[in-house]
């Protein structure tokens, strides 16, 4: 599904029910790239949105997480949960791909949908946390961490 852009960014939570109640806070999909965390400032977080865009197309479709915790749920088990509920990805296709960065965890992973996994499967996706995003995030550089990970996702797509 192609994820719903809306101009106004907001901070309203809404909640993963499961049968013992909630368990994680996941944020609205309100444009390509949300912040939850309160640790990327306006202007980062309006260029994050500016190269999604432009990266939009029929091959793929980016988004970006950055959160505080992905607590009471693992990264890997969040990332799911976020995939289903931000339909990111052309219809059909299912060829989006989201980063999700946990500031407080000091956690990072990027979520590859099906349709994208011949070009990026999981180590090609290992290795650009590894070798591009994780030296930025060591140091707190959230949004250039997650700009130099898109560009790199990017550079995989054929």
């Amino acid at each position: 599904g192609s994820i719903v852009l809306a101009s106004l960014k907001t901070n309203v939570p809404s909640s993963v029910t499961e049968n013992q109640g909630t368990i994680s806070t996941l944020p609205e999909p309100t444009n390509y790239a949300v912040d939850t965390s309160g640790t990327v400032s306006v202007e980062e977080l309006a260029n994050l949105n500016a190269q999604l865009k432009a990266m939009d197309s029929e091959k793929h479709q980016f988004a970006v997480a950055i959160v505080k915790t992905t607590a009471p749920l693992d990264i890997e088990q969040y990332g799911i949960k976020l995939a289903e509920k931000w339909k990111v990805g052309k219809k059909g296709l299912d060829n989006g791909a989201i980063i999700i960065i946990a500031t407080e965890d000091r956690k990072v992973r990027i979520e590859i949908g099906y349709g994208l996994e011949g070009d990026i499967n999981d180590a090609k996706a290992g290795k650009i946390v590894d070798d591009y995003m994780i030296p930025l995030l060591k140091q707190a550089k959230w949004a250039e961490a997650a700009s130099v990970g898109l560009t790199n996702l990017s550079a995989q797509v054929k």
